[in-house]
């Protein structure tokens, strides 16, 4: 599936029930209602490790798992997957599946998704010398991510996170602009503006 090796193909359900059983303190009330309602089937579908892909593990990565979740909505909560993680307490690569349309995610200090896509235009291959480059290649493939010269992944992604809040900023800052009738204020506004787009061009 999605070109993963097939030596690395298991199927293991989750069964919810189980989930909360064990962590009742996390799942309870309305965080529990709405993780039944949002999550259908959860299946461990792929684990990629040492002993499947014949890659050395390293200090950081000894495995990753590939976690199927068929949502009963398409319109899921961040927080439900993210959950999920840290419940699990491993570096999975999601495959968060709606009907004939799937997303895939990760999360590495926060959670990276792709868009929806078709089966077909999925494409997981492993690219890595060792467990840790794997990880990582995945990583950039879900978010789709430039990694530029010189840069690691996590400076790469604090960027690109630090980016898109100052483009959000700009964006509210020039709606506010338009809006306001002071002239003075403007002034402000633009004077805050051009502060946050120099910020953006030296980052």
């Amino acid at each position: 599936m999605f070109k993963l090796p097939k030596t690395t193909n298991i199927k293991k359900i989750i069964f919810k029930n189980k989930i909360f059983d064990k962590y009742r303190d996390e799942l309870k009330g309305k965080k529990k209602e709405k993780f039944d309602r949002e999550i259908g089937r959860i299946i461990i579908i792929n684990e990629i490790s040492e002993k499947t892909i014949k890659l050395p593990k390293t200090q950081e990565i000894s495995s990753i798992f590939v976690i199927k979740i068929e949502l009963k909505t398409r319109d899921y909560t961040d927080s439900n997957i993210v959950l999920i993680t840290k419940l699990f307490g491993q570096n999975i690569l999601y495959i968060l599946n709606f009907e004939d349309e799937y997303k895939l995610a990760v999360y590495k200090d926060k959670l990276i998704t792709s868009p929806w896509k078709k089966e077909d235009q999925i494409d997981l291959s492993l690219q890595g010398l060792d467990l840790l480059s794997v990880w990582e290649n995945l990583i950039i493939k879900v978010g789709d991510i430039d990694l530029e010269d010189g840069k690691t992944l996590e400076e790469q992604i604090e960027i690109d996170d630090r980016r898109a809040k100052l483009e959000k900023e700009i964006q509210r800052l020039n709606s506010r602009k338009r809006n306001e009738k002071q002239i003075n204020k403007k002034f402000e506004i633009r004077d805050q503006i051009l502060k946050l787009k120099d910020e953006l061009e030296k980052l």
